[in-house]
């Protein structure tokens, strides 16, 4: 044996692999990258000790055992909380308005950032093992879990800016600590000096100075960075400028699960039924009210229009149930302001379960982006509404070659929307045939990721034992 296989066999039997970043499984598009990363990690190193952490605090602990209700009956060793602290249900319980408020806001970010710059400065100076001591049980258990890991790869989906929540003074001025406190396992990696990955993300174009420095600092120091579609390639080569070599650009993670589920071999089209037609919604503030009540008026109107004159069933799919993002209010408010008798379903579902429920569509409009793919995968046409400047939505579905068939949320007009559905249902049997051959090929594709991720292992990794 060879001294490189003799150093991968102690890697696979002896790893201690850190994923980090998981968000709620109540939004099934997360929950579809927390389980398809897992079982990724898993099928390269089968005997590696894989720890997951939550986006969510570690003194939010009981949110993250209920939040993370699919990740943890994947075959991992255990889950932490993120050093970085969250407040979630304080922030529900913070309903009034007005100074005291915001006062109340800032001071406890605050307080938050200056604890979360004194870990980064422990670790910096070798202090982390000591100043764990004096932690919080979670906390230390946290930190002590990023102490030992051998390597930390990011599953963060989406690095934020100000555009994400509608460029204003505001947002434009607090997108530095929105993206401190996205970033800060990166930074926390890169201070305790591990090697780090980041796989599966987006990044929407940054506005202030500060965060583009931010950026900047952390994406030259990853060890490798994968993207997953064009436009974030893009911008990381050409406008921000990153010096590092090991960019790649990779099909979203939640591709993967599509070799381990059977429901993509349904007949297609299905004949003698009645054909279902499922919509997903996503409420969307940040651009004013004005684009919101026309989002409901446009899908309302398109519900009417489908129902007059194609006779289908017509179903709303729970993608998201988590609050505040759950979109069943403008769901019963698109539904009834259409006028026509629509099945609203709204339980939580297991990824199999959602999986059979977008194969029994004959066709979806959806507008949070992983009800595209998941649809995609299981062979059912989608059309996309873009609702966050279309940046994923285009990038994501160019890969599947149905970029034509992307709206924008902020320019949506009815006559477009029926114009790209009738189209789209006439070739719905080639859209449904190029969906489940781009599929195989982009699962293909995901394949090659592995010599990559086994290369930076031998280069990067320091093992003693």
């Amino acid at each position: 044996m060879s001294k490189s296989n003799r150093v991968m066999d102690r890697v696979r039997k002896n790893m201690c692999i850190l994923i980090t970043t998981f968000w709620t499984d109540r939004n099934k598009g997360d929950a579809s990258l927390n389980i398809a990363i897992i079982r990724f990690i898993r099928k390269i190193f089968p005997e590696a000790s894989i720890i997951v952490c939550s986006v969510y605090g570690a003194n939010q602990f009981d949110l993250i055992e209920r939040e993370l209700y699919l990740t943890k009956r994947e075959d991992i060793d255990s889950i932490i909380g993120n050093v970085f602290p969250t407040y979630h249900r304080l922030d529900r319980r913070l309903s009034s308005r007005g100074i005291t408020r915001k006062f109340l806001y800032a001071l406890r970010a605050m307080l938050t950032v200056g604890f979360a710059i004194l870990i980064l400065v422990a670790a910096c100076l070798k202090l982390a093992k000591i100043i764990a001591y004096i932690l919080p049980r979670e906390f230390k258990r946290s930190l002590e879990t990023f102490l030992s890991a051998d390597i930390i790869i990011s599953r963060r989906s989406v690095i934020p800016s100000a555009i994400n929540a509608g460029l204003n003074m505001l947002t434009i001025m607090v997108e530095p600590y929105i993206l401190f406190k996205s970033l800060y396992d990166m930074f926390l990696a890169i201070a305790l000096r591990k090697p780090l990955i980041i796989i599966g993300c987006s990044i929407w174009p940054l506005v202030n100075p500060i965060s583009k420095i931010l950026l900047r600092w952390v994406l030259n120091r990853c060890g490798l960075i994968v993207v997953r579609e064009e436009f974030s390639y893009n911008y990381i080569r050409t406008q921000l400028k990153i010096r590092n070599k090991n960019l790649y650009i990779l099909p979203d993670l939640a591709i993967f699960l599509y070799g381990e589920n059977k429901w993509q071999q349904k007949p297609y089209p299905r004949s003698k039924v009645k054909q279902i037609i499922g919509f997903t919604f996503v409420d969307w503030y940040a651009y004013g009210l004005n684009k919101r009540e026309n989002y409901i008026q446009v899908m309302a109107n398109i519900i009417k229009f489908i129902k007059e004159n194609y006779d289908a069933e017509i179903i709303v799919i729970p993608q998201v149930t988590y609050s505040p993002e759950d979109p069943y209010d403008i769901a019963r408010l698109i539904v009834a302001k259409s006028g026509i008798n629509v099945k609203i379903i709204h339980e939580e579902l297991t990824l199999d379960e959602l999986l059979k429920l977008y194969s029994s569509c004959d066709f979806v409009i959806a507008t949070p982006v992983h009800s595209a793919i998941l649809s995609l995968v299981v062979g059912t046409p989608v059309i996309a509404i873009a609702y966050d400047d279309g940046f994923k939505h285009i990038g994501i579905m160019k890969m599947f070659g149905m970029e034509r068939y992307v709206l924008p949320f902020y320019f949506l007009n009815l006559q477009s929307l029926i114009k790209t559905f009738n189209e789209a249902w006439l070739n719905r049997v080639k859209l449904h045939n190029d969906a489940l051959r781009s599929t195989r090929i982009l699962l293909s594709s995901i394949d090659t990721f592995v010599p990559f991720l086994q290369k930076f292992i031998r280069k990067n990794l320091r093992y003693s034992g």
